[in-house]
């Protein structure tokens, strides 16, 4: 039912598995194929479901949605905030035992250059909102960019404060400490506003 034609069939299905997953993950892993094509439904609540249905499997088996990590980082820039949300906590239940895979995921899908701006201003969107895992290495790679394009980085010099302010990252210290050579003064008003 979820590959029919009609966007009303697909979003039941989605729902169906969703209560599914609420009790019984295991019971709709084997789907998971099929709820990953749904994430590029052209219907959002069809999308939001299936991710939602994704979730509840990430909760239980983290290590089940490793090769669909890509679709799924691709989910955290849809157009629909719920199903950003939803994919967002995906990446956060798989992070739990697979940080290293959900961070290189995010890195190679989130910020490589593909025409819709530079790899600054994708790390830059991407330390507004995501998960705290996206966030961080948002961070780091803005920190390899501070000494080729500080004017460019000092930008989301308030969103690394507040990272680092909300979440105690790493990350955003040592891209403020790097950022601190070039724009000091920028730094520091982030920091004090955080």
């Amino acid at each position: 039912a979820l590959t029919e034609p009609d966007a009303t069939e697909r979003n039941t299905a989605a729902i169906a598995l969703s209560r599914i997953g609420r009790e019984f993950p295991e019971a709709i892993a084997e789907e998971r194929s099929a709820l990953l094509a749904r994430l590029d439904d052209d219907h959002h609540v069809v999308r939001y479901n299936a991710a939602l249905a994704l979730w509840r499997v990430a909760r239980e088996r983290p290590g089940a949605l490793l090769d669909s990590l890509p679709a799924v980082v691709d989910g955290v820039k849809d157009n629909d905030a719920d199903v950003r949300g939803e994919c967002s906590d995906i990446l956060d239940a798989v992070a739990t035992k697979y940080t290293e895979r959900v961070r290189k995921a995010a890195e190679t899908r989130l910020f490589e250059p593909d025409g819709d701006g530079s790899v600054v201003a994708r790390a830059g969107a991407a330390l507004e909102s995501g998960p705290d895992e996206i966030r961080r290495e948002a961070a780091r790679v803005l920190e390899d960019r501070c000494d080729a394009a500080p004017d460019e980085v000092s930008e989301y010099a308030n969103e690394l404060a507040t990272l680092l302010d909300e979440a105690g990252s790493r990350e955003a210290a040592i891209t403020l400490l790097v950022l601190t050579e070039s724009r000091p003064e920028t730094v520091r008003a982030a920091l004090a506003d955080a």
